[in-house]
């Protein structure tokens, strides 16, 4: 396997929160820049195509009135990228988010998995 360069890692880092910054925004064409020709969606909600992934997103920003999100942590891996996300829904609920987008030897996303769970009422530990 070989090592992916520095500058590749930071690239695919702003592709992936560059992704997210353009889905949960009015103005989602910016995406297509980003995604291959064969991209793969994985998340059920979103019915396994961009255009679902799309349409949710935008769901989302019309269903929640003040709706943020909230990229905490990155973590990448060769062509791999691994966010920690909050959506904040009201001022005191939340969903926590975890993402994973791959790249092609292009730099463009080509797959992406997302698993989400809501805030607890009462946390049982101190983390974020």
């Amino acid at each position: 396997m070989n090592p992916t360069p520095p500058d590749s890692k930071e690239a695919h880092r702003k592709a992936a929160t560059d992704f997210y910054k353009f889905l949960y925004s009015t103005n989602q064409s910016d995406l297509t820049n980003l995604t291959a020709s064969s991209y793969t969606e994985h998340q059920i909600s979103a019915g396994f195509t961009l255009a679902g992934l799309k349409n949710y997103a935008a769901n989302r920003l019309q269903t929640i009135s003040n709706h943020t999100l909230i990229i905490h942590r990155t973590l990448v891996q060769g062509n791999l990228v691994g966010l920690h996300m909050e959506e904040k829904i009201t001022s005191d609920s939340s969903v926590a988010r975890m993402a994973l987008i791959r790249f092609d030897d292009n730099g463009k996303i080509i797959e992406h998995w997302e698993a989400f769970q809501g805030e607890p009422s009462t946390s049982a530990n101190p983390n974020t």
